[in-house]
């Protein structure tokens, strides 16, 4: 044999016998593990897909929410209302009168979403004629902003 190819056997021997320690420690991770930070990032990572599972078992038989009604333009309060009836007051009785809101009747009624306003008022008369003293009712409808009736009484005196 000659020299020449005794080296080169050699260092085929010795690299053959490199690669495959080589490949027993990376197979075996003894080499080329993941840091310290990379498993605790692993592990968070998977506390938190599990605490997500958890979760969405929770709320899986929850009736979904209605369905979000704006109340943007509803009447925002008693005093609008009165004001809206105040107005159709003006406009179906336009004579000189005198009225007074029953704040002790009136109300607002969530299951109907209405506010039911009472006014008394008295017209002026002129001269010779008879004042008219009425009692008016006025509903008025939180959802459409507008007075939903209006009727009025004549009180006896």
């Amino acid at each position: 044999m000659s020299r020449k190819s005794f080296f080169i056997g050699g260092g085929l021997f010795i690299l053959i016998i490199n690669v495959s320690v080589f490949a027993t420690l990376y197979l075996s991770g003894v080499i080329f593990q993941p840091s310290a930070q990379e498993i605790e990032a692993e592990r968070l990572a998977q506390e938190e897909a599990a605490n997500a599972l958890k979760e969405a078992e929770r709320y899986a038989n929850l009736e979904p929410l209605p369905e979000f009604k704006s109340k943007a333009n509803y009447v925002r309060s008693m005093g609008q209302a009165i004001q809206m009836c105040e107005a159709v007051l003006h406009e179906k009785e336009p004579s000189s009168k005198t009225w007074a809101v029953n704040y002790v009747e009136s109300r607002y009624l969530p299951n109907k979403e209405t506010y039911l306003v009472f006014i008394d008022y008295e017209t002026i008369a002129l001269s010779g004629a008879e004042p008219k003293v009425m009692k008016a009712t006025c509903e008025v409808s939180e959802s459409e902003n507008t007075v939903a009736s209006w009727s009025a009484k004549k009180l006896e005196i």
